[in-house]
C-alpha cells in the first residue's frame, strides 16, 4: 500500500512540474485538473499536511526545490484591483 501511495505522490509531483513548466509557477487553482488528475486538490492537501506537521521532509524539500510556496498566493496584487495609492 505504501508503494502505491508513493507512486501516486510521485505522479502528482510530476504533474506539478509539468504545470510549473507551462505556467511559470506552482500556484495551482484548487479546481484545476492536469491530465485528468485533480492537481489543485492535491496541492491544497500538501499545504494542509504541512500545516498539521504531518509532512515528509524529503517531499517538502522536493516541492521547495521547484518553487512551491506553502502559503496560498493571491491571484492579483492590490495594485491590479483598481486601488490607487496617494489619492
Amino acid at each position: 500500500e505504501w508503494g502505491l501511495l508513493t507512486a501516486t505522490w510521485d505522479k502528482m509531483y510530476t504533474l506539478l512540474q509539468q504545470f510549473k513548466k507551462r505556467e511559470g509557477h506552482c500556484n495551482v487553482p484548487r479546481s484545476h485538473t492536469e491530465d485528468e488528475a485533480n492537481l489543485g486538490v492535491w496541492v491544497n492537501n500538501q499545504r494542509q499536511l504541512k500545516t498539521k506537521e504531518k509532512f515528509d521532509p524529503d517531499r517538502q524539500k522536493r516541492l521547495e526545490e521547484i518553487g512551491f510556496k506553502w502559503a496560498r498566493q493571491v491571484k492579483a496584487p492590490l495594485k491590479n484591483l483598481g486601488f490607487e495609492s496617494g489619492k
